[in-house]
């Protein structure tokens, strides 16, 4: 279960990179100033690589949460019912993290952002 959850700090780590960058990412107050323009273009782009890290490690976490149920159901460590449950959160875990990963890159705060040039 270490091994499982491992991955969780990280992770958390890059969602409060994303956090703290998007508070950052409003667009220039002036935009004919160069100089904010150069920021505010700074700033979308450690939005992506943020989001980008948050997608790489998401999908490690989630794979890692995958194996754990997957050795307790071989192992017989814990009784069906409980693995039966744990599968089923592990799958629902999976559909919530893809829903998510796609919408920050495609739909979220990076689009956002992009539309406030």
């Amino acid at each position: 279960m270490d091994r499982a959850v491992a991955p969780a700090e990280p992770l958390l780590a890059a969602f409060r990179r994303v956090s703290a960058l998007t508070e950052e990412a409003a667009p220039p107050a002036n935009p004919g100033a160069a100089e904010s323009v150069v920021v505010f273009f700074d700033c979308v782009d450690q939005l992506r690589d943020a989001i980008e890290e948050v997608v790489a490690r998401g999908e490690e976490a989630v794979r890692r949460v995958e194996e754990a149920v997957g050795f307790l159901g071989r192992t017989k460590a814990a009784c069906r019912g409980h693995v039966r449950r744990l599968t089923e959160a592990a799958a629902a875990l999976r559909v919530v993290y893809e829903t998510e990963a796609e919408e920050m890159c495609f739909e979220g705060l990076l689009d956002d952002a992009l539309l406030g040039l």
